[in-house]
């Protein structure tokens, strides 16, 4: 029942006044949108240099004296504002170099079209060109990624703990000629010096180099990774400074190198050289081609000279993976040399070379990749300080079941171990070059061979070589069991080769050596060859060929 004297009016008729007054009013903001007269004046955005993660900060007109003010720099992270145009309005189109909005007015979304941070020119979508220095932390993704001649990528240094790297995923990247990523002395900290009587820092990270300390100038100790850093030198000519210890994966290279340990003067108050900061951490996977004709490199830093040398840092991890690497650029993850103790005071120990894994399908890469341990540095008296660790350079072949590995010093002997642990690996390849090693794992080498040339090391677990050859050159070499088939070459060496069964080898070639066979062991081959001077103890051999060239003892 209605109520007397109260007039009704129709639903229908309340329903069409409110849509026409929600017409009218999205008609006028339709209007005041598309008018020159309110439209987005400025556009600015705050964040740390070097960092795609800012803070946009959008005014209209009305509100444009009103935009904040920057925010307070970290200390760490210093920002800079970047204004644009006060002439560009929203709209349809999207304006190169420019910032566009979704939705207009409201909530939307803010993105560079073009010249797109980290790149010079171009954006991370189709092609990035990087030709000045740029600092990327962590992970970053691009299409094309070109590294042009004058442009850098690298990350923070870290401190004391692994907080900075270098993760790079693109579908393909070039490193052109004087372009470079790289790593150098961005892993962990360096120890610093002391004077008389104090005690100087180790340096940071699992191989960090020992600090020195006392009343005598003793040098500090170099950082490890692969292998061992070089002790420090002593003026007193013992209590060396320990190098750090080894660490980390030859597979899957993924650890920052340690820093060196600083020096003490024991001679004044001065004080003496700090260590070398390690190298940091490269990670590049690419779908298609990585073309590297510039330079990959996470190499640790020298230790300082002064009254007393700082201790090396040890290399850093380099980690590619691609399925076509091409190019004739460098990679390293060398050791950092030991910092030299000024007149006749203490020098410090070198740093361990680091690490290198790269993972290709394809490889036309005609390549120079180093991961060397730096030298101890010089002093006229006293303890000398030592050579560091061969680095370790892993290279795989997807389509392949087995990789090869290679342990190379390049032009200076270590006078501190690589250790590949108790792990057990099989190898297609196999090279070893001016390294001190020591495996306590099994190792098999199939298809190519297992070289060893100008270095001393030995086996500790079983050495198994079924379808390939074992060149012992110029070394001096120990195994516990071995077993080779196909070839077996020893020249100008001392071996010791141990076998709880006999040996069936096809070919034998000794000349000028020295070798040892576990009593008991009996070595049948058809062909056996001998030249130069040569010491076989408890030789058992059975041969139906046995060559003796002229002058053979």
């Amino acid at each position: 029942m209605l109520d007397e004297g109260v007039v009704r009016r129709p639903i229908l008729h309340r329903v069409n006044r409110r849509a026409l007054v929600l017409v009218i009013v999205l008609l006028l903001a339709l209007t005041v949108f598309f008018s020159n007269d309110f439209i987005l004046k400025k556009l600015g955005f705050y964040g740390p240099v070097g960092n795609p993660n800012v803070e946009i900060i959008v005014a209209d007109e009305i509100f444009e004296d009103q935009i904040p003010e920057k925010p307070d720099e970290p200390e760490d992270e210093p920002f800079k504002r970047i204004p644009f145009p006060r002439d560009w309005k929203t709209g349809s189109g999207e304006l190169t170099g420019m910032v566009s909005s979704d939705g207009g007015g409201g909530g939307g979304s803010f993105r560079p079209q073009q010249d797109e941070w980290p790149c010079d020119s171009g954006n991370t979508t189709t092609t990035c060109n990087i030709s000045s220095a740029k600092t990327i932390n962590g992970s970053i993704s691009f299409n094309n990624l070109v590294i042009q001649s004058g442009g850098s990528i690298t990350h923070t240094a870290n401190a004391g703990s692994k907080t900075y790297w270098i993760n790079i995923t693109a579908v393909n990247l070039t490193v052109e000629p004087g372009g470079s990523i790289t790593a150098g002395g961005r892993g962990y900290a360096r120890g610093v010096c002391s004077t008389r009587g104090s005690v100087a820092g180790s340096g940071s990270g699992t191989g960090g180099g020992s600090g020195a300390q006392g009343y005598t100038s003793a040098g500090g100790g170099g950082a490890g990774y692969s292998g061992e850093g070089g002790d420090g030198g002593t003026a007193s000519g013992d209590n060396q400074y320990a190098g750090g210890i080894s660490y980390g994966s030859l597979t899957e290279p993924i650890e920052l190198g340690s820093g060196g340990g600083g020096s003490n003067n024991g001679g004044g108050d001065s004080c003496g050289g700090h260590g070398g900061n390690g190298g940091g951490l490269v990670f590049i996977n690419v779908t298609n081609e990585l073309n590297n004709s510039g330079t990959i490199s996470a190499n640790g830093n020298a230790g300082g000279s002064s009254n007393g040398g700082g201790g090396g840092g040890s290399g850093g991890s380099v980690y590619l993976v691609s399925d076509t690497f091409s190019g004739n650029g460098t990679i390293s993850a060398n050791g950092g040399s030991g910092g030299a103790g000024t007149g006749s005071l203490a020098a410090g120990g070198g740093g361990s070379g680091g690490r290198i894994a790269i993972y290709y399908s394809t490889r036309t890469h005609s390549e120079t990749i180093t991961a060397t341990g730096g030298t101890g540095g010089a002093n006229s008296d006293g303890a000398d300080s030592n050579n560091a660790a061969t680095g370790t350079i892993y290279i795989k072949d997807t389509d392949e079941t087995y990789a090869e590995l290679f342990l190379d010093n390049g032009d200076t002997f270590p006078e501190e171990y690589t250790n590949l642990g108790v792990n057990n690996y099989t190898f297609d390849n196999f090279s070893i070059s001016k390294t001190l090693f020591n495996i306590s794992g099994n190792i098999i080498v199939n298809n190519e061979s297992f070289t060893i040339e100008n270095s001393t090391g030995d086996i500790d677990g079983n050495l198994s070589i079924p379808n390939s050859d074992l060149n012992i050159l110029n070394s001096t070499f120990s195994a516990d069991e071995i077993n080779v088939s196909d070839n077996l070459v020893i020249i100008n060496s001392t071996v010791t080769l141990n076998s709880a069964h006999d040996q069936d080898i096809a070919n034998i070639t000794i000349g000028d050596s020295t070798i040892t066979y576990t009593v008991g062991t009996f070595v049948n081959s058809p062909n056996i060859q001998l030249s130069g001077t040569n010491s076989i103890t408890n030789p058992k051999i059975n041969t139906s060929d046995l060559t003796i060239s002229s002058g053979t003892t």
